[in-house]
């Protein structure tokens, strides 16, 4: 499997000769979005334990360095996927980014990014506050829904991106530098 962006589309395809041809694409977003899809920062994908097809992705806001970080899934094997959805409550227009995925083996998804809703309240507030923080969401049902989101990291560097990884049990472990 392979995710791009076309357009303003997130798209889908598949091999089945290691990468010598390509399936046509589905595409995901049924409305046209700007799409963050430069460098390491661009849609990811994973595959579930029954061959689900998970992805998430940035769209640009108008506000400069805004963002919401969507949630797609395909349960029949990538013939189509369901509406997507934004991962986080938040709905502010501010950086929410760097997203990464992990699904864990017991299928569990967790989705974290860099958010700057705190950065934005504490310089309101005339507090100082240094980078952005890490905020996550967890969905316990092959993507349908997710929990609510929660803070895991204060401090974080802003344009740093987030490494994840799963222990044998089954944790999510995330990577970032924080400012200390």
């Amino acid at each position: 499997w392979r995710v791009g962006v076309s357009d303003g589309f997130v798209e889908v395809s598949k091999s089945n000769d290691l990468g010598k041809t390509f399936s046509k694409t589905v595409k995901i977003n049924p409305e046209q979005q700007k799409i963050t899809a430069h460098g390491e920062v661009r849609p990811k994908i994973k595959i579930g334990k029954n061959g689900e097809i998970y992805v998430v992705w940035m769209q640009n806001l108008k506000a400069r360095f805004a963002g919401y970080v969507w949630f797609a899934r395909s349960v029949n094997g990538g013939k189509s996927f369901e509406a997507p959805i934004v991962v986080h409550q938040d709905r502010a227009e501010i950086g929410h980014a760097f997203e990464e995925m992990s699904v864990a083996p017991n299928g569990d998804i967790t989705v974290l990014w860099l958010d700057a809703r705190d950065l934005v309240a504490d310089k309101k507030a005339g507090k100082k506050r240094s980078g952005s923080s890490i905020y996550f969401a967890i969905s316990k049902d092959a993507g349908k829904t997710f929990e609510q989101e929660r803070k895991l990291a204060d401090n974080t560097c802003e344009c740093c991106r987030i490494t994840t990884t799963t222990k044998p049990d089954g944790t999510v472990v995330a990577l970032s530098l924080i400012h200390i």
